[in-house]
């Protein structure tokens, strides 16, 4: 719980922190971070309305990254059978066991949720959802 310093006249809110800690944790270099108790974080999740919340109250305006870490590092390399099956492996057991939790609506899942979110966020990722195309060969 972070409590305002009645005494200080640069007192912040906790909405005006709140948008300061998402903010260093947007910025890979902030030094929220790099500290030596912090480095080991690899994701931060905020919820959507305490990020439109601090915005509002700060009149400011912060971005959130769109692509988690499990799917950034599980891409494949074309919509083939092999290659899906690859990518939805690889990104499933980063999401199960990451540091990352996933989330819906801009709020984090539940840890018994966890695996049930993680194939079916991944298996849309990879492409098991994309329509059939047929190639003609002539």
């Amino acid at each position: 719980v972070i409590l305002p310093d009645p005494n200080s006249i640069t007192t912040s809110t906790p909405a005006q922190v709140a948008s300061v800690i998402a903010a260093q944790a947007a910025d890979p270099t902030s030094a929220l971070l790099t500290g030596s108790v912090t480095s080991a974080v690899t994701g931060v999740s905020v919820a959507a309305s305490v990020l439109e919340a601090a915005a509002q109250a700060t009149g400011t305006i912060i971005t959130t990254s769109t692509q988690p870490d499990y799917f950034t590092k599980s891409e494949p390399a074309d919509y083939t059978l092999p290659n899906m099956e690859r990518c939805l492996s690889r990104c499933r057991r980063l999401c199960e066991t990451g540091n990352e939790v996933p989330s819906i609506d801009g709020y984090p899942v539940l840890a018994i949720e966890r695996p049930r979110v993680c194939k079916t966020q991944c298996m849309a990722h990879c492409g098991f959802g994309r329509p059939i195309v047929r190639q003609v060969f002539a």
